[in-house]
């Protein structure tokens, strides 16, 4: 089951936490329970970050940073280009224990797909659309 704090319902007018209603929670529940397994990370992710649709498409594996449980939002597809978030700052979004250990379980299958199909990159993109080399926490640490 889903916490019932979903940011994708984001914050009231009194900047007090907003909680999913248990219909709603339900729904996702089910939804998520649901998934084709390919797909489920990824709209677990989007439920649980509540990104922007061309943010969640730009996050790469090195944004993720599973020691300090945050993800780093510097970037979004816009119309296909890669550009700044759309209020051009980056921010940082909590990571959930329920979600990091579901990203980190798909990294370690994707690195797997990827040794046995002889391709030398590993995973870089959350929601598959193209692999790079993991660097993690690189954007925190500066190396």
């Amino acid at each position: 089951m889903v916490s019932p704090f979903v940011p994708c319902l984001g914050w009231g007018l009194n900047t007090e936490l907003q909680f999913a209603p248990a219909p709603l929670l339900l729904q996702l529940s089910e939804f998520l329970a649901n998934a084709h397994p390919r797909w489920y990370p990824y709209f677990l992710f989007l439920a649980r970050t509540g990104l922007r649709l061309g943010e969640s498409l730009a996050v790469e594996v090195s944004d993720v940073c599973f020691d300090e449980r945050v993800i780093v939002v510097n970037k979004a597809y816009s119309r296909g280009i890669l550009q700044t978030p759309k209020d051009g700052e980056s921010r940082d979004v909590d990571l959930s224990l329920q979600l990091a250990e579901v990203l980190k379980a798909m990294i370690a299958e994707r690195r797997a797909r990827c040794f046995a199909m002889g391709e030398s990159d590993a995973c870089a993109s959350i929601s598959d659309r193209k692999w790079r080399s993991y660097e993690p926490c690189a954007h925190i640490t500066g190396d």
